[in-house]
């Protein structure tokens, strides 16, 4: 039987392994449509709209405070969609001028490195984890990955 963290880990690695294509499909619309804001905007709308059928249909015993919870929301947790916004545009952007893999691999590095920075400084409260000379490595290699990938 799987660990509930082994699981967590596919899942994460399903989600990475849908993000070059999605950025292929935006991509494609934006190149179709001649403009990579309406492509974005398409994007979202069809994802917003799909959560919120699945927030519809949601299960009754699900947990969390719903649309009453907002007031309680700090202004900055907003700005996770304007970052989306930015991300799928860059994408949606990129794909087609430099391809999937050159994106893919350089998004993944700043991933990575930003992530290390907000680890170690417990950025907005997440739980702080030191950057070592194991997590160093590890950026170091997908930086090596990243110049190898857009060199060939």
């Amino acid at each position: 039987m799987l660990s509930v963290a082994l699981f967590f880990i596919i899942l994460a690695i399903l989600a990475g392994a849908l993000l070059p294509v999605q950025g292929v499909v935006n991509g494609q619309l934006g190149r179709v449509l001649d403009n990579v804001v309406l492509a974005t905007l398409i994007s979202f709308a069809v994802g917003a709209l799909t959560l919120l059928v699945v927030y519809i249909f949601r299960y009754e015993g699900s947990s969390g405070s719903g649309l009453q919870g907002l007031s309680q929301v700090p202004p900055i947790y907003y700005t996770g969609g304007v970052l989306g916004a930015f991300y799928v545009t860059m994408v949606t952007l990129l794909i087609p001028r430099i391809g999937v893999a050159n994106t893919m691999i350089a998004i993944i590095f700043g991933q990575v490195l930003l992530s290390l920075l907000l680890d170690h400084f417990g950025f907005l409260g997440i739980t702080v984890r030191q950057i070592n000379w194991f997590r160093a490595l590890g950026a170091s290699l997908v930086l090596a990955g990243l110049v190898l990938v857009v060199r060939n």
